[in-house]
């Protein structure tokens, strides 16, 4: 997942699914990553309504910890919006 916008405050992460956005979130949390599941943005969603918004800062950890435990996001979005 590319890109680095320094900016931002955070990014979001697209699932395929319902299940896999509140698997992720939970991982996350276990690992005290601050996350909230939201619905994705009509102008990025295609094929996935909802994502994990979590903090740009912790966009990496938070891609790795979820390869890990087999949980693989579509895209990341970075955002405005805080978590």
């Amino acid at each position: 997942m590319g890109g680095v916008y320094l900016n931002r405050i955070s990014c979001y992460l697209l699932f395929r699914g319902f299940y896999a956005v509140n698997a992720a979130a939970g991982v996350l949390s276990r690992f005290n990553i601050t996350n909230r599941i939201v619905k994705a943005p009509v102008a990025i969603e295609g094929s996935c309504s909802f994502a994990v918004l979590v903090r740009s800062c912790d966009l990496r950890k938070s891609v790795d910890i979820l390869q890990k435990e087999g949980i693989n996001a579509e895209k990341a979005v970075y955002s405005d919006r805080s978590v």
